[in-house]
């Protein structure tokens, strides 16, 4: 929903910055519309562009906010390629706090999955292991871990194997049918072929976000990974 949010909030102002060419220009859209995010408008950052590169440099208040600045980076036209090297601000808050507040969110959100997912702390940060039967666990593992206080990253290392597998040509057919019925997805540059569960995607996307928001795409059921190497951001 966050993520959804936020292209529906930004397609309006994207929309004004259609002929960005220059980085001048792509650093003054991006410092525009992180101020009008609440989650992002205080947000202590020094934006460089170089090329159509954004480098995000300073110190955000949590994770949250670190991550929301990278997804408005991504919506702006004419980004390329994204480097965020925000610091999360400083918590006093020990791992094994953090540890036990994601044990309770597991239990109370997925309980039949806490056993698979396997987790460790290390200074803040969070380690996800094992193995879950959808790509909905584990994004939802990874988010739940984002959200709490005193997390400064999160390390997704869950393995998706679904319960019954599915064949590639209707992991294929149920794709096609998420991108003809997304209306922020412009597919007709892209082209993907699934085998053995591995889904390849390549061809020209105008931006970052609807690079990201074609693999989130394609991580139906049965898939086992995707991979959008060749995938290619072209304003």
């Amino acid at each position: 929903m966050k993520k959804y949010l936020i292209y529906l909030l930004t397609f309006a102002t994207v929309g004004t910055h259609c002929a960005i060419a220059d980085d001048a220009e792509i650093k003054e859209a991006l410092h525009t519309q992180l101020k009008e995010f609440d989650a992002t408008s205080n947000l202590d950052a020094e934006i460089a562009v170089e090329d159509g590169i954004v480098t995000l440099s300073g110190v955000a208040e949590n994770l949250p906010s670190k991550l929301l600045a990278t997804e408005v980076a991504e919506s702006v036209y004419g980004v390329r390629s994204l480097v965020n090297r925000l610091e999360i601000r400083e918590i006093e808050r020990d791992d094994d706090t953090i540890r036990h507040d994601l044990d309770r969110l597991l239990s109370l959100h997925y309980p039949t999955e806490e056993k698979a997912v396997q987790h460790k702390v290390n200074d803040g940060v969070v380690t996800l292991t094992g193995t879950v039967s959808t790509y909905g666990v584990s994004n939802l593992a990874e988010t739940m871990a984002e959200s709490i206080i005193g997390v400064r990253s999160v390390t997704n290392l869950l393995r998706v194997e679904s319960l019954t597998p599915a064949e590639d040509e209707e992991i294929q057919q149920h794709i096609q049918l998420r991108l003809k019925s997304d209306p922020w997805i412009d597919s007709d540059l892209v082209r993907f072929s699934v085998k053995d569960g591995v889904v390849s995607m390549n061809g020209a996307v105008d931006s970052l976000s609807e690079r990201s928001r074609l693999v989130r795409t394609a991580q139906v059921y049965g898939v086992q990974r995707v991979d959008a190497e060749n995938l290619k951001v072209s304003p």
